[in-house]
């Protein structure tokens, strides 16, 4: 008998929950990310656990590796230095809050690369 109450009622309140807001970080956003720690994937396979610090360092583990590099902000974009064997390597991206997570770094499809939460 309940049943058929429970459907439309699931329905409703899955159409009717409000979507995660999302706002762009601006460079006083991200320069307030530090110090700070943070875990999560880059391209939703690689595991990270970065730690910024306010003098402009990052260190951490990208899927168990330990890297160090320099992060800084430039315009809207955070950016991040990391010298992979003896290639250095810069990658810049805005960041969205969303929710609680951070996500940013899209992709051409618009997807983001990367998602973080505080640690």
């Amino acid at each position: 008998m309940l049943f058929p109450l429970i459907l439309p009622l699931c329905a409703a309140l899955l159409f009717s929950a409000p979507a995660l807001a999302q706002s762009r970080l601006s460079p006083a956003d991200l320069n307030g990310l530090a110090p700070g720690i943070y875990i999560g994937t880059w391209k939703g396979k690689k595991q990270l656990h970065l730690t910024l610090k306010q003098d402009g360092t990052i260190s951490g583990t990208v899927d168990g590796k330990y890297r160090a590099g320099m992060w800084y902000v430039s315009g809207e974009k955070l950016c991040i230095e990391f010298t992979v064997i003896v290639f250095e390597k810069t990658r810049c991206g805005v960041i969205d809050r969303e929710g609680p997570r951070l996500v940013g770094y899209y992709s051409k499809k618009g997807e983001p690369r990367i998602r973080l939460r505080p640690g």
